[in-house]
């Protein structure tokens, strides 16, 4: 009995395209010229905590390609050896996947048709444990050759809006499951820690919203202010904006950073709440599309939430809660700290929903009339 083999390790070196449009003919087989692809060492991919290669997602997160083609090869002598032996293909991914081996379709996975067309999502959500066993496949060994053998994978979104890649790919003789959990460990970064009271809030560069100029964090320090994270289209995060108006009415400093989105993505949603947004500072990062890199996770551990930091830049207070319900719940307790500083201001509304199509959506509360008509009274008392 021969000892297992490994022909393609897991983090091995891949040439890739991620672009809309047909990828080139005949880019599955080896006599395909791949010269001119980007190259880089799995796992590949975007929005995923694996160091690895990161791959350009593209503008916005509203429109990323729908595909993305991966190429390795490797050298086999005796390939006749392996003719009637079964081959074990492990693939780590985060979207619909089809694998070739010199040409022929050896497998697929997540996608409704195997001959799919070029222009067309797959409509499922597929993933893979990271950790322990990826997808795995059995193959025969008959599509070996002899010389150059290449291995070559079309990874296809669910849709075209917001999503994450990931892959990573291993080959070996024989038909026992490939283990991924050893190399996966060496690529896995620490998770930082959530950012807590007392600590300082790092400084971090973010864009303007409505100039586009470069500004930093560090513009607000010297008095209390609240740096609220969320995302561009996320409604779960806009139905805070009326309790934050709050202690923007009272005088507090506030600033609303898009954590998923670019300032591209962020103008029309900040257009359509002007009124909501008044007296806050609205900025979006850079690559804020790609949630691994965006300061709000890589300095402050999250990528939704409100910090209220004080005048000395230290944080006072987090409200992380993902639904309405939990971030009031926390929201007590900043009431509580910005009255001990001398900030009045109104009550949490009574009601906040969101209404209306994709496209023209909106925060609704009974608040929010009047705090656009200018009607209602805020006292403010200088801390």
């Amino acid at each position: 009995m021969k000892s297992r083999r490994t022909l393609v390790p897991f983090g091995a070196s891949w040439r890739y395209r991620h672009e809309d449009g047909p990828p080139p003919a005949g880019w599955t087989g080896e006599s395909f010229d791949d010269g001119e692809w980007l190259v880089g060492h799995a796992p590949l991919g975007y929005s995923r905590n694996e160091s690895g290669t990161r791959i350009d997602p593209g503008s916005s997160f509203k429109w990323r390609p729908l595909s993305a083609q991966f190429r390795h090869t490797f050298t086999l002598n005796q390939a006749e050896e392996y003719a009637r032996s079964s081959l074990t293909l492990a693939v780590h991914r985060s979207m619909g996947v089809r694998v070739f081996l010199n040409g022929m379709l050896v497998a697929w996975d997540g996608v409704p048709w195997p001959n799919l067309a070029d222009d067309v999502s797959t409509h499922s959500f597929t993933a893979s444990d990271t950790t322990r066993f990826p997808l795995q496949f059995v193959v025969g060994g008959r599509s070996l050759r002899s010389g150059t053998n290449v291995v070559a994978v079309d990874l296809r979104h669910a849709q075209r809006e917001y999503g994450s890649m990931a892959f990573d790919l291993a080959l070996a003789t024989g038909d026992e499951p490939l283990d991924r959990s050893q190399f996966a460990a060496s690529v896995t970064p620490k998770t930082p820690s959530t950012i807590a009271p007392g600590s300082p809030a790092p400084d971090f560069e973010w864009l303007d919203v409505y100039t586009k100029q470069a500004r930093r964090l560090s513009e607000f320090s010297g008095k209390p202010f609240l740096l609220q994270f969320s995302g561009a289209e996320c409604r779960p995060c806009w139905k805070k904006l009326p309790v934050i108006r709050r202690w923007a009415d009272a005088g507090l400093a506030c600033l609303s950073i898009s954590s998923w989105g670019t300032v591209e993505d962020m103008v029309p949603p900040a257009e359509r709440h002007a009124d909501l947004l008044r007296g806050i500072t609205v900025g979006a990062e850079p690559k804020a599309y790609d949630s691994y890199q965006t300061a709000c996770y890589r300095a402050y551990g999250l990528f939704n939430g409100s910090i209220l930091v004080g005048a000395d830049g230290n944080v006072l207070r987090v409200a992380t809660g993902f639904t309405l319900d939990e971030f009031l719940r926390e929201v007590e307790l900043i009431d509580r700290d910005l009255h001990a500083l001398g900030y009045q201001f109104e009550d949490v509304p009574a009601d906040i929903s969101v209404l209306g199509g994709s496209e023209d959506w909106r925060v609704v509360t009974p608040a929010l009339e009047p705090l656009g008509s200018g009607t209602a009274q805020h006292v403010h008392r200088s801390p």
